[in-house]
């Protein structure tokens, strides 16, 4: 008797409707919330050392100096290729008006694949003397 209510109730037509209508926002929901994107994110950390302290670096002495670690990671979902960067605008690492940079490696990588590597460019702008670009072959 149950099963026969059951059964009756869900050869009703409107219930089609009710699927479309929840359906269609929860369906718009779950291709934006899970959708392809391309995002970059860095985290810096620097160690500053200033005092009595005296450095030399290829025979100059360096009256100020900072060590910073940069992690540069990809938290979108879609990979991100090398044709996805502006060539006029690459990613890059810049110091301060009258700072330089000394010397830059790469660490670490997840996929050597990438072929992510430091491209030392010497200039003078408003805004740097430095610049580090990193380059990818992809």
């Amino acid at each position: 008797m149950i099963v026969a209510k059951i059964k009756a109730l869900l050869d009703q037509a409107w219930r089609a409707t009710v699927i479309a209508i929840i359906g269609i926002p929860v369906a718009e929901y779950v291709a934006y919330r899970y959708r392809a994107c391309l995002s970059l994110a860095a985290q810096i950390s620097t160690l500053q050392l200033r005092g009595r302290i005296s450095f030399v670096f290829a025979g100059n002495v360096v009256p100020n100096i900072a060590m910073s670690r940069i992690a540069i990671w990809n938290r979108g979902k879609a990979v991100i290729h090398g044709q996805d960067i502006a060539s006029c605008d690459p990613l890059r690492i810049a110091t301060p008006e009258g700072g330089r940079i000394l010397e830059a490696t790469v660490l670490a990588t997840t996929q050597a694949v990438n072929e992510f590597a430091l491209v030392a460019i010497a200039t003078k702008c408003g805004v740097c003397s430095t610049i580090m670009t990193l380059a990818t072959a992809r």
